[in-house]
């Protein structure tokens, strides 16, 4: 998989508490902004299975291994290179029971972060429990990006919010102290049918571009762009992808969520958006906001439709 980023912008703000870097840098250049990122088998780099609930706060850290986690839920299914197990179990905003072999870790560790992003989506979503999984290796570790992904049932559609491109915990002393981490995490909205649990596919096409932005230093920001050169689902690498016409990300703010300040700094929620070829190269005729604007006026939440056409 080709990954080519574009957009309007260039990066102007220093990326801070993900990598530790300065809080000032230089810009990209063009280089620099342009990069090749291979997709893998979909088997490797599997998330590890979570759901909202006991085993969440251990996923934060990534202190469950995977034998760990398939011992303290429900048995797993597999689906499309992921391991979901269902967990009815745990208040809605899934704030931790404690984990039975890790309980002193989930019950004293501090995320201010990974609460503020809990905050903002509580609105929106009042006592539902979405489908979290954790990955593997977490973040922190070679290979790693993300600590893990939620999706929710909304109408009409499954959305999908990253942890961990923001500073969920403490961050460091040279940290730039206006910005969270990268200063934003990653979200999707994929139409929905009358399936009971979300796609697999989703969880593992963020986690790859994730794995970009901490890989080749990128700051993604509000018009840019992500050209895939083959289907944004994945397919026919993963599994459970549909085939589609969809080949690009177009990034937005989340037209729901937004910006918000937490702790360690302010967080955009930063939306994936598929479109296909052709609106790409009509956002580069004009701008990545006039195209979207066109699309959300029958779509005004930016849903990705992988049967979409037009």
């Amino acid at each position: 998989m080709e990954i080519v980023l574009s957009g309007e912008t260039r990066p102007t703000r220093g990326q801070g508490r993900a990598v530790g870097r300065p809080k000032s840098e230089p810009a990209l250049t063009e280089g620099e902004r342009t990069q090749l990122v291979a997709l893998g088998e979909a088997g490797e780099d599997r998330p590890l299975p979570r759901a909202a609930g006991e085993v969440r706060a251990a996923v934060r850290r990534g202190m469950v291994d995977e034998q760990a986690a398939c011992t303290s839920a429900t048995p797993p299914r597999s689906r499309g290179g992921l391991l979901v197990l269902t967990d009815k179990t745990g208040p809605a905003s899934g704030r931790p029971f404690g984990v039975r072999h890790h309980e002193a870790v989930t019950q004293t560790e501090e995320a201010s972060g990974w609460d503020a992003i809990d905050a903002a989506l509580a609105p929106f979503y009042p006592g539902i429990t979405p489908f979290h999984v954790g990955y593997f290796p977490p973040k922190g570790f070679e290979g790693g990006a993300l600590q893990g992904c939620s999706a929710y049932p909304a109408e009409g559609h499954w959305h999908y919010v990253t942890y961990g491109l923001s500073e969920l915990y403490t961050p460091g002393e040279d940290d730039d102290p206006d910005w969270s981490g990268w200063g934003f995490e990653l979200t999707l909205r994929v139409r929905r049918g009358g399936e009971e649990q979300p796609p697999g596919w989703p969880y593992r096409m963020l986690q790859e571009v994730a794995k970009y932005v901490n890989g080749n230093q990128v700051l993604l920001e509000d018009g840019h762009r992500i050209d895939f050169r083959q289907p944004v689902t994945g397919h026919p690498h993963l599994e459970d992808a549909p085939p589609t016409g969809l080949t690009v990300f177009a990034f937005t703010a989340d037209p729901q969520l937004g910006t918000i300040d937490t702790p360690n700094g302010k967080v955009t929620f930063l939306q994936a958006v598929g479109v296909t070829a052709e609106e790409k190269g009509a956002m580069t005729d004009s701008s990545t906001a006039q195209v979207l604007q066109a699309l959300a006026a029958g779509n005004p939440l930016l849903v990705t439709d992988p049967a979409r056409t037009v």
